[in-house]
C-alpha cells in the first residue's frame, strides 16, 4: 500500500483560511489583508483560470469514456489499444492538470511571500508554517497522533502555575520544530499522484518504493516523538487538569497510547 501518499492541491487554497490560522493581531492582520486586496484581481483571474482547465479535463474524461469502447476488452490486441489510447489519454489530464496547478501555486507564493515579507519575523514565520499547514493537510492535519491540538487546549487551563506554564512553553518549542521537520520530510517525499503513477510508463518503481519505505519510516519517527511528547506533557500536569483535557489520558506512561490497543 502506498501509505502517506500526498496528493498537492495547493491551486485549491484559500489565502484568508491561511490567515485565519496565522495568530495574527489585529495590526499584522491588517497588514496582510492589505497585500492581499493588492492582489485580488490578480488572484480572482488565477481561480477562475484554475476552475476553468478543471472543468476542461472534467469535459476531456468525460468524452473519452463516452467515445470508449467497451467491447474491446473482450479481445486481447483490441484491448492492447484500448489500454494504450487510455494512457494517452491520461498523460494528457495529467499534463493539463501540472500546467494549472503549476500557474495557480506560483500566483499564492507571490502573495504569501509579499505578506511574510511585510510582516515582522515572528508573524510572518507563523503565516509561512499556517501555510504548509492548509496546504497539505493530509500530512499535517491527518496526523491523529498530533499533539498540538492538545498543547492549545492545555494553554488555555485557568489552574496553569508559572511553573506549569514555562514547562509547557519549553515542551511546544522543543516539539513543534521537530514535528514540522518530520511533516516537511514527507511534503517533499510526495511528488506523484496515483494516477500519475499508473499512466507513466517511465516511473522508476524500485526507487518510488525506496521513497516508500521512507515514508514509513518517517511517519514511524513522527510518531514516536508525539508519543514521547505527550508523556512530558502528562507529567507536567496534575491529575485533575489532565482529567479536563480530552484525548491526553489516552497516551500511556509506557510510551504506548491506549488509542493504539
Amino acid at each position: 500500500t502506498w501509505t502517506g501518499l500526498v496528493v498537492p492541491v495547493e491551486g485549491t487554497i484559500d489565502l484568508f483560511e491561511v490567515l485565519d490560522r496565522s495568530d495574527l493581531s489585529e495590526s499584522e492582520m491588517e497588514v496582510a489583508i492589505e497585500v492581499l486586496v493588492r492582489s485580488a484581481t490578480s488572484l480572482k483571474n488565477s481561480a477562475e483560470q484554475y476552475v476553468d482547465s478543471r472543468m476542461a479535463i472534467a469535459r476531456s474524461n468525460s468524452e473519452f469514456a463516452v467515445n470508449f469502447d467497451n467491447s474491446s476488452l473482450t479481445d486481447r490486441d483490441q484491448m492492447a489499444g484500448s489500454m494504450a489510447r487510455w494512457r494517452e489519454h491520461m498523460r494528457e489530464v495529467n499534463r493539463m492538470t501540472e500546467d494549472s496547478e503549476q500557474a495557480r501555486v506560483s500566483l499564492l507564493h507571490q502573495v504569501r511571500d509579499s505578506i511574510i515579507e511585510a510582516l515582522p519575523p515572528g508573524p510572518g514565520g507563523r503565516v509561512e508554517r499556517a501555510y504548509r499547514h492548509v496546504a497539505f493537510a493530509d500530512v499535517y492535519a491527518g496526523d491523529r497522533l498530533a499533539l498540538e491540538p492538545l498543547i492549545q487546549k492545555v494553554m488555555k487551563l485557568k489552574d496553569l502555575d508559572e511553573s506549569q506554564k514555562l514547562a509547557i512553553d519549553q515542551l511546544r518549542a522543543e516539539y513543534l520544530p521537530e514535528y514540522d521537520g518530520f511533516c516537511d520530510q514527507l511534503v517533499d517525499l510526495a511528488n506523484m499522484s496515483p494516477q500519475q503513477m499508473f499512466t507513466n510508463e517511465d516511473v522508476d518503481w524500485q526507487e518510488y518504493s525506496r521513497s516508500n519505505d521512507q515514508r514509513q519510516k518517517i511517519m514511524f519517527e513522527r510518531d514516536e516523538l508525539s508519543m514521547r511528547m505527550a508523556r512530558k506533557l502528562r507529567r507536567i500536569l496534575n491529575e485533575s487538569q489532565l482529567q479536563r483535557i480530552e484525548g491526553l489520558a489516552a497516551y500511556g506512561d509506557t510510551g504506548q497510547s491506549s488509542m493504539d490497543e
